[in-house]
């Protein structure tokens, strides 16, 4: 040995390398519980040798050593578990939020103060039924009227309680992203104290890797993505690719509402230091690509936070999307130009809220009820358009329109595509007047606008010009929240234009029969499809049962998905406990193992020092 008290350092290094794995042993133990907590592992060396004789030819060094050291006190840790881990955690979150989307808007179709939804369509067409039996009965009349106003009043509360659902969603989104943000800054400002204390090689933040390690984990289930540690104990984050938080700083995620959303307050994430404000919506780059279909092959399916943009939708669903080319394939554009019919045509773009679905089903109930109110006002309030021939026979210059005008003077050009009350076959009410009453009615528009001209033979002739839905003029829309039961019919009922017009042989004022099998024929019309997809029309009643199937279809995928990879999620968090995870078990047993080498390591003291005092002691 060097001098005569190295056994001293040989032992003294046993003692005290001893009594460090104890304490980091106990460590392990006092945090079995703790969520987050990686066991510690110590790794052993040896100190340095001293060589005592100079190697000759042919024969070993001999050396003596200063005993054992603590190289580190490792943090264990598989990245590649990690990655797994967290990349499935991800895309659990992602589909578990969705299923939790779909099973609530189920719950709001089918529970409505205890009733289905369903059963207000069924009850419609029932009293349009018994109406059909008999319209000038005042109990049917009254019955269509009372049903009528129920299927419109749940489908008004079904949508409310959507667009509820969407702000709550919207809230959520925000919440989120806001702990995203405190994730990613607390994360920073763990880099920094790490690379402080561990700057010196002498220490290793260990709590402090543990927080970070959870966090991490944490913003896996919100988003996509991406952490690797640098040379110097940095870890990087990428969130969809971009860069969240690295050497220098962590980017703040933004919310901002979009002009298309203005009016729900709908959020869209947003990254605050790629986007300029100044040059508008082109100005922002948002944090999500909604544009790609979420699918595993492009790992796009990943983060509750996605989930909740993609089942929430950029807006309110309307019916506009699924009649979208209804609303602007008129020809000439009537009642819209070109440039009109390209900004109704990129506005109600179906692919804004396919598979959207909350706004997916607000767009469905929506377009169901407006296929209903279209269908039965123009049995008992029926449009025509004027023939060219028809037009030029009572027109005053012989031409192809007419040239008329209103009450108040405005001027009305009546062509063969202009829509007029069909005055020849259409029934009244009790009262006989014209235009009769239509059932369903909008708040601020009147059907018709009566207006007079003066024919070829100079006599003044009235028509009634059909008040067409625009959609750059929401009082013309049969649209929730601008439609009622006519008022006029609910003060007297016997207005329901049911009685045939005096004046012809099969006109004489009776009650139209017919209006029962046109109620049935529209009813069991086979016009309307789910989405453009949709390659089977069905009827009303049919619609609905698709929307119930595609959610159930839906739900049933989402819920697949969800357990499956919750399981994954399970299987890999596992692998990795077996990794980080402290055992009982195990750590008692190198709690033995260590008190054992403390207690050789004293005991190996005591005989060096008697021995030392007995050569001290027989020297003097």
């Amino acid at each position: 040995m060097a001098n005569g008290f190295g056994s001293f350092y040989i032992g003294n290094s046993g003692l005290v390398n001893a009594q460090n794995a104890l304490n980091v042993t106990a460590n392990n133990l006092a945090n079995v519980d703790t969520p987050g907590y990686v066991r510690e592992q110590v790794r052993f060396s040896d100190k340095s040798y001293i060589t005592r004789v100079n190697p000759t030819p042919g024969t070993n060094i001999q050396q003596s050593g200063l005993g054992v050291s603590i190289s580190d006190v490792a943090h264990a840790r598989d990245i590649f578990l990690d990655k797994a881990y967290r990349r499935e955690n991800g895309r659990s979150e992602f589909y578990s939020s969705m299923y939790t989307t779909v099973s609530y808007v189920e719950d709001i179709l089918q529970e409505i103060d205890g009733e289905e939804f369903k059963e207000s369509v069924a009850d419609l067409w029932q009293a349009f039924q018994e109406f059909g039996k008999d319209p000038s009965n005042s109990t049917n009349q009254s019955l269509v009227l009372q049903k009528s106003e129920l299927f419109l009043s749940r489908t008004q509360s079904v949508f409310d309680d959507l667009k509820k659902y969407q702000q709550n969603i919207n809230e959520e989104i925000e919440d989120k992203i806001e702990r995203v943000n405190e994730i990613g800054k607390r994360i920073h400002e763990i880099n920094l104290d790490v690379q402080k204390i561990e700057a010196n090689g002498l220490e290793t933040a260990m709590t402090l890797r543990d927080e970070r390690d959870s966090l991490i984990d944490e913003l896996s289930g919100y988003l996509n993505i991406e952490a690797k540690e640098n040379s110097v104990g940095v870890v990087i984050v990428k969130v969809e690719g971009v860069d969240f938080v690295n050497e220098d700083y962590f980017n703040k995620i933004g919310l901002r509402v979009k002009e298309s959303a203005k009016g729900t307050g709908f959020y869209t994430p947003f990254w605050g230091h790629l986007s300029d404000a100044a040059q508008g919506e082109s100005g922002y780059t948002d944090v999500f690509d909604m544009t790609k279909d979420i699918s595993t092959e492009y790992n796009n399916d990943i983060g509750s936070i996605k989930a909740l943009l993609f089942a929430r939708g950029e807006n309110y669903g309307e019916y506009e999307y699924l009649e979208k080319d209804a609303i602007i394939s008129s020809e000439d554009g009537y009642p819209y130009d070109d440039g009109q019919k390209k900004e109704l045509s990129d506005k109600y773009d179906y692919s804004k809220i396919a598979d959207c679905v909350v706004a997916e089903t607000q767009a469905d109930i929506t377009y169901l009820l407006h296929q209903v109110i279209k269908a039965m006002n123009d049995i008992l309030v029926p449009n025509k358009q004027m023939t060219d021939a028809e037009i030029q026979a009572t027109a005053k210059d012989g031409g192809t329109t007419i040239e008329a005008t209103d009450a108040k003077g405005n001027t009305y050009i009546i062509t063969n595509k202009t829509k007029i009350l069909d005055v020849e076959n259409c029934n009244v009410g009790a009262d006989k007047k014209l235009p009769p009453e239509e059932l369903f009615v909008r708040d601020n528009c009147e059907r018709y606008t009566e207006v007079t001209y003066e024919d070829v033979n100079g006599v003044i002739q009235t028509l009634y010009v059909y008040n067409e839905e625009n959609e750059y003029d929401t009082n013309t829309l049969y649209k929730l929240g601008n439609i009622s039961i006519n008022p006029d019919l609910l003060k007297e009922v016997t207005k329901l234009p049911v009685y045939k017009q005096n004046g012809t042989e099969d006109r004489d004022g009776a009650v139209d029969m017919s209006l029962g099998s046109q109620i049935t024929e529209a009813w069991q019309k086979t016009s309307m499809i789910i989405g453009p997809d949709d390659a089977v029309p069905c009827n009303f009643e049919d619609y609905y049962d698709k929307i119930v199937d595609r959610l159930g279809i839906a739900g049933n995928v989402y819920y697949t998905a969800s357990q499956t990879m919750s399981a994954t999620v399970a299987s890999v968090d596992n692998q990795r406990q077996q990794v980080i995870g402290v055992s009982s078990d195990e750590e008692l047993s190198n709690m033995i193992k260590y008190q054992s080498a403390y207690n050789a390591a004293s005991r190996y003291i005591t005989v060096i020092s008697e021995m030392t005092d007995t050569i001290v002691s027989g020297l003097i």
